[in-house]
């Protein structure tokens, strides 16, 4: 089987179909902000964070600087075939950070829990829980990706503990904005006791779900 890197799930923006997820960061001090956005032309701002924490967005009707849907979710498959469909479709992802006068803060995730945010900010370093992270993207024209890519993963430097790690893409997206939901679900516990992703989901949505919250994390 082919590898099949894991889309770095970069966190933030809306779509036309998909409702904002306006909201509050619990623990919220960092007075005033503004939500931003990196991208390849350097930094977007795409809303605002209130000193309580309330965050609203405001997000660009054609971010800058897409890359290629087919160059973000490359072929997994055995037999070569797209696994994104048009391959040419104009994608955005973004990745959300917290800035004041110009000077980064730290990012902010929307995700299920704290573990789920605290396994993300660590690279997929260390204990993986079980939950999901969001991240919104952005799309010039109607477009899919589905695949069940599986990949061999090994959990020690001797290989001596192997198992499969399946990422599902189920995704229809929209011309515009789309919340993508990453789910895992499934772990593999390794000899020592230490879990590891199994199985992910990813997913388009019409809004942010209930289970959604905020989180600030000092860079």
């Amino acid at each position: 089987m082919r590898r099949s890197p894991l889309l770095l799930a970069l966190l933030f923006a809306l779509p036309a179909a998909a409702q904002a997820a306006d909201g509050r960061i619990a623990d919220w001090s960092g007075g005033n902000a503004q939500v931003m956005s990196h991208s390849p032309g350097g930094p977007v701002t795409i809303g605002d964070i209130a000193a309580d924490g309330t965050v609203t967005l405001a997000l660009p009707e054609a971010p800058p600087m897409p890359q290629l849907l087919g160059q973000t979710f490359p072929s997994c498959r055995d037999d070569g075939v797209a696994i994104a469909t048009p391959e040419t479709a104009a994608f955005v992802p973004t990745s959300l950070f917290a800035s004041r006068a110009g000077v980064e803060l730290g990012s902010l995730y929307l995700a299920t829990d704290a573990q789920v945010v605290a396994w993300r900010a660590n690279w997929g370093q260390g204990e993986t829980p079980l939950g999901a992270w969001m991240q919104w993207v952005h799309v010039d024209q109607a477009a899919t990706v589905t695949a069940d890519c599986v990949q061999t993963t090994y959990t020690d430097p001797e290989a001596t503990d192997a198992y499969p790690q399946t990422t599902q893409y189920h995704v229809t997206l929209v011309p515009g904005w789309n919340l993508l939901r990453f789910s895992i679900t499934s772990l593999h516990t390794d000899p020592t006791g230490r879990n590891h992703p199994r199985l992910t989901q990813v997913e388009a949505l019409v809004a942010a779900p209930g289970d959604a919250q905020w989180f600030f994390e000092v860079n």
